[in-house]
């Protein structure tokens, strides 16, 4: 097993197994553990405190190789930087080759690095916080073997993402990177890589609930929709109170975007404004220049259809957005609707071609707590009232 922290003799163990812990120092540092792994020490002196914990990875029974994750907090020292912080980790360890380091400002780094115990590589990734008195280093690692189960890695990537995501202190986390897994390469994906565009908007507009859909996720929606000069449903003056308003934004990952707007005032007049992007960056990042732009009166018959579609629609059962659930190659549809004081916010990724990246059995290995068929069903008809929407541009667009 590769060591993964340089652990000193003050420490006291506090737990050696039990139920999955939540929070560190006194709840000024939380997270959320998959369900699956187990504690295996919980340690503590009268500053700082270490959380150790096993990862499931049938493929390494009865071998000297295994998965495994700390999380290590204490309060901070003087003059350190999440820089000074994160280095004197990554010396303090095993033998580690830096593959890609990541700054979120200046309280948060992520890295990938490769380690060796053996003749078995590793993948170990690093995560550290500075904020708020506190300082905080993630680590994971898990060995790059022959795995009879295809779907380990997979899972694997998708937890730590979700870990990372869920890891803050005092309420505090900033995002700008994800874990990936291509064919069986682990690699971490810069989200400002070859652009500043996405997502990194600074605007002082709300356009989404607090964290709705994660906490980089849903600012960096909201700055995409600002840079289109997209108003806020949230508090927007651009709109009486009275009126409905409804928008369908598609923001692809290689062809382009596209937001359709529909305004129904008390009157039962109506307006459909209509926006294209070519996407920008051929990496697909930022939305892009703008390559059309209408608005125009909707007919009483584009009416009636907007009006029947959302009646049918099951909006009040489904969740705004679904973890896990996603990918690159494809684009996040993203649906809003202001009937009433209160607007309403669902996002899918790709809802029509996602299905084809897995079968009902590797669905299920994959996310054991979600329901095939519920899912399946609400992504087919959130997929099939944005399409709806999308027929209202006067230009053609191939949804995906």
């Amino acid at each position: 097993m590769i060591p993964l922290l340089s652990l000193l003799t003050v420490f006291c163990a506090v737990a050696s197994t039990g139920s999955l812990s939540d929070s560190l120092l006194d709840g000024n540092v939380t997270f959320k553990l998959p369900a699956h792994w187990s504690v295996q020490q919980r340690l503590r002196n009268r500053a700082a405190e270490v959380l150790q914990l096993m990862v499931p990875d049938p493929d390494t029974d009865a071998t000297p190789d295994s998965s495994n994750v700390a999380i290590t907090t204490e309060p901070l020292q003087p003059g350190v930087t999440v820089q000074s912080f994160g280095d004197s980790r990554l010396r303090g360890g095993p033998s580690l080759t830096v593959l890609t380091d990541i700054p979120a400002g200046k309280t948060w780094r992520t890295v990938l690095s490769r380690s060796q115990q053996g003749k078995t590589p590793y993948v170990v990734l690093d995560r550290f916080g500075v904020d708020a008195g506190y300082m905080v280093a993630l680590r994971i690692s898990f060995p790059v073997i022959q795995r009879k189960n295809a779907h380990w890695i997979a899972r694997m990537v998708a937890d730590c993402n979700a870990l990372i995501e869920s890891l803050k202190i005092r309420g505090k986390n900033v995002i700008t990177s994800e874990l990936n897994d291509d064919e069986g390469v682990i690699w971490l994906r810069d989200f400002k890589e070859g652009s500043t565009d996405w997502g990194f908007y600074p605007t002082d507009v709300e356009y989404f609930p607090a964290n709705i859909f994660g906490d980089f996720m849903t600012p960096s929606l909201g700055g995409m929709l600002a840079e289109m000069g997209e108003p806020s449903l949230l508090d927007s003056t651009d709109f009486p109170k009275s009126a409905e308003i409804y928008r369908f934004t598609w923001l692809s990952a290689f062809h382009g975007n596209l937001v359709v707007r529909i305004c129904i005032l008390a009157d039962q007049s109506a307006t459909v404004s209509v926006k294209g992007y070519d996407g920008g960056d051929p990496k697909g990042c930022g939305v892009g220049t703008k390559t059309h732009e209408s608005l125009r009166a909707l007919r009483q018959d584009e009416l009636n259809q907007v009006r029947s579609q959302f009646a049918s629609f099951p909006y009040d059962q489904m969740a705004a957005w679904v973890p896990g659930l996603s990918g690159l190659d494809g684009a996040i549809w993203l649906f809003e609707w202001r009937t009433s004081a209160s607007p309403h916010v669902i996002a899918r990724w790709s809802p029509n071609g996602i299905w084809e990246s897995f079968t009902r059995e590797e669905f299920n290995k994959l996310f054991p707590n979600l329901d095939y068929d519920k899912h399946r069903t609400e992504f087919t008809r959130f997929a099939d009232l944005c399409t709806a929407f999308s027929r209202m541009a006067d230009f053609k667009v191939n949804l995906y």
